[in-house]
């Protein structure tokens, strides 16, 4: 009885090890296309915060503080883009068509290719990221009304004559625009709208004046941002960097 116990353990030991799988096979598991998806997770979670950048299709595309991040702008100080808090939960990968390979519910978005696959999208703001907004937005405050001065800079982009500044009350969904020409401040314009567009969470910030609307978006293919005026039946379309 005894002898036999020993050799039923062993068969289930020997079962049991020939059912765990390989990395490759856990690999195989990861929607197609996306296994450079997973490579960047397995990063993550091992902090290699340096590493992360040949994952990435730079010029990154950013909100403020930094709109076109280059390689060496992310080398200089990676935490500004990832810390341990993308990683406190469990980091789910999946395929959105021809959209991307999305992380972590959209935090992290990745080009389709099983082999040269990019990090195109970042959805998420590190702590060093948000207090480098609250000394960037110091300056900002002093161009908007007195009952905005706990509000932050959501999206600034410039033109070839004028800066766009658009902020979010805190605590709230109020925006409002501020246009400066040559640092002088020509139009606020308040009660602003925000809607997310998309799987990758494209931001669309509206604001009407003098029946004139005013559109301020994400460029998804040539970067930056897109300013679209539309008076009546016309509309002009003006690149913001």
């Amino acid at each position: 009885m005894y002898l036999k116990l020993i050799f039923l353990m062993f068969i289930m030991t020997v079962h049991g090890h020939s059912q765990e799988e390989t990395p490759d096979e856990i690999k195989l598991k990861h929607p197609e296309g996306c296994l450079q998806a997973y490579n960047f997770a397995d990063y993550l979670y091992k902090e290699k915060w340096q590493e992360l950048a040949s994952f990435i299709n730079f010029p990154l595309q950013r909100e403020f503080p930094l709109s076109q991040v280059t390689k060496e702008q992310y080398l200089k100080n990676p935490k500004l883009f990832f810390d341990r808090g993308i990683i406190e939960k469990p980091i789910n990968i999946k395929k959105v068509g021809s959209k991307g390979c999305m992380i972590a519910q959209g935090l992290i978005w990745f080009n389709v290719d099983q082999q040269e696959g990019k990090l195109k999208r970042i959805n998420y703001l590190s702590q060093a990221a948000k207090n480098e907004i609250e000394i960037k937005n110091q300056p900002y405050l002093k161009d908007l009304p007195s009952k905005w001065q706990d509000a932050k800079i959501a999206l600034t982009c410039s033109t070839t004559k004028s800066t766009y500044n658009v902020f979010k009350k805190n605590k709230s969904r109020e925006y409002i625009l501020v246009k400066k020409v040559k640092d002088k401040v020509t139009d606020v314009v308040p009660e602003g709208q925000m809607r997310v567009e998309g799987s990758l969470g494209v931001k669309y910030y509206r604001f009407t004046q003098d029946k004139t609307t005013l559109t301020l978006s994400e460029s998804m293919s040539r970067g930056g941002y897109t300013i679209e005026a539309k008076k009546g039946e016309q509309v002009l379309y003006v690149p913001c960097s």
